[in-house]
C-alpha cells in the first residue's frame, strides 16, 4: 500500500453531530464495520478484500484516529455513538444490515442492536468490549487519559516513536501480527495536531462505563436476528469467556473461536472474520 495515501478516497457525510467519512466498496445487502478505539476504516483492510456479493460501508468514527473533529457539543457518550451510527445508516439509506463491529465499535454495535434492533438484519461482533469489560481492565490507564488534561497532547511525541506501535501501552496486547507501522503512528498521532479530535477523544473516554455494555447485553437476550459471535481464543484484554456468555444467552447466535490471534481479530485472522461476514450475509431471519 502508498502510505502517502492513507485518508483519500473517502467521502464525507455530514450528520448531526458532526462530518463522518467513509469508504465503500461493491453492491447488495450492506455491511457496515465499525472499528474500535484509537483506529480508522483501516482497521478492516486485510478482511474487505474478501467480502463479496454486498455493499461494504466503513466509516472512521470518532473513536480518536478520525481527521474530521465533531461538532463541539457533539454528545459522545456510548448511546449517543450508537445514534450516530443510526444516523449514518438514515443518511446513506441502508436497510436489512448486517452490522459488524469489533473492539469498541463492538460495544456500539450491541448497543444499536439493542436500541435500534429494527434498523439490522444480523449482527456480527469480533472479540470486544462486553458485559464488565468496558474497558478491559488492561486498559485501566485510556480512562485516566480522559480525564487528566493536557494528558493526550502530551502522550503525542511517544505515540510516534518508531516501533511504539508494537508496545502493550498502544498495539501490542491487541494485534499479533501488527500493522504495519506507518499505519499505526497515523492512527495514534491523530489528536497529536488537532484540538478538535482531542476533544473528540477526551468525551469518548470519559463516557466509557460497563453500565452500557451490561444493559446492551440484557437487551440482546430478545435479539431475533442471526448473530455471529468471533472470538479470539485467549483471556487476554477480551475474554473468549465473554463470547460464549453471549452465545448462551442470545437467541439466535453462533460463536467461532480463533485459535493464534490476539483481540483484533482483523489484523490477526481476517479470513476468519471475512468468512462469518460472508456466511452471515447470505442468512435471513
Amino acid at each position: 500500500m502508498d502510505w502517502s495515501t492513507l485518508g483519500e478516497g473517502r467521502t464525507t457525510l455530514s450528520l448531526p453531530a458532526g462530518p463522518i467519512a467513509y469508504r465503500e466498496q461493491g453492491e447488495g445487502r450492506p455491511i457496515l464495520l465499525l472499528h474500535g478505539l484509537l483506529t480508522d476504516g483501516h482497521f478492516w483492510d486485510r478482511v474487505t478484500p474478501h467480502l463479496h456479493g454486498a455493499r461494504v460501508v466503513i466509516p472512521d468514527l470518532p473513536l480518536g484516529s478520525h481527521r474530521m473533529a465533531m461538532h463541539p457539543d457533539a454528545d459522545l457518550s456510548p448511546p449517543a455513538l450508537a445514534g450516530l451510527v443510526v444516523d449514518l445508516m438514515n443518511g446513506l439509506d441502508l436497510r436489512d444490515v448486517v452490522l459488524v463491529g469489533a473492539d469498541m465499535g463492538g460495544a456500539v454495535a450491541q448497543l444499536v442492536a439493542a436500541r435500534y434492533r429494527d434498523r439490522l438484519g444480523a449482527l456480527v461482533l469480533c472479540s470486544c468490549d462486553a458485559f464488565e469489560h468496558f474497558f478491559p481492565p488492561t486498559f485501566w490507564y485510556l480512562q485516566a487519559l480522559g480525564r487528566l488534561p493536557g494528558a493526550i497532547r502530551a502522550a503525542g511525541p511517544l505515540m510516534a516513536l518508531p516501533g511504539m506501535h508494537r508496545q502493550p501501552t498502544a498495539y501490542g496486547r491487541v494485534q499479533k501480527r501488527p500493522v504495519p507501522g506507518e499505519l499505526a503512528r497515523y492512527w495514534l498521532t491523530a489528536a497529536q495536531g488537532n484540538a478538535g479530535v482531542r476533544r473528540d477523544l477526551h468525551k469518548v473516554l470519559r463516557g466509557v462505563s460497563r453500565r452500557h455494555t451490561k444493559a446492551a447485553a440484557e437487551e440482546l437476550r430478545s435479539f431475533d436476528r442471526p448473530v455471529r459471535l468471533v472470538w479470539a481464543d485467549t483471556r487476554k484484554v477480551f475474554p473468549v469467556t465473554d463470547g460464549r456468555r453471549l452465545a448462551a444467552m442470545i437467541p439466535n447466535a453462533t460463536l467461532t473461536v480463533v485459535p493464534d490471534s490476539y483481540a483484533h481479530l482483523a489484523v490477526d485472522a481476517p479470513h476468519a472474520v471475512a468468512t462469518a461476514i460472508n456466511d452471515t450475509v447470505g442468512s435471513r431471519t
